[in-house]
């Protein structure tokens, strides 16, 4: 009887350790805040008429990297 409840003493504490927090899920639960802010203030500093600016010919233009973000991250 002993041995059984060191066993389920043993399981449970094996238990309660898997539960603790991913370690990258908690950063970036973190920092999503601040990337967030980030983001809607370069959107919202852009002047309207820059939102056609590519770096390269290959590379999205700026508002259409806005659509793309606003776009994969609406969930409703």
């Amino acid at each position: 009887m002993k041995k059984l409840f060191i066993l389920l003493a043993l399981f449970a504490s094996t238990l309660v350790l898997a539960q603790t927090k991913n370690p990258v899920s908690s950063v970036l639960r973190d920092s999503l805040p601040g990337r967030q802010k980030n983001t809607v203030a370069a959107f919202q500093e852009m002047p309207a008429d820059k939102f056609g600016f590519q770096p390269t010919p290959d590379q999205m233009s700026f508002g259409h990297l806005a659509a793309h973000i606003v776009q994969s991250n609406y969930y409703f």
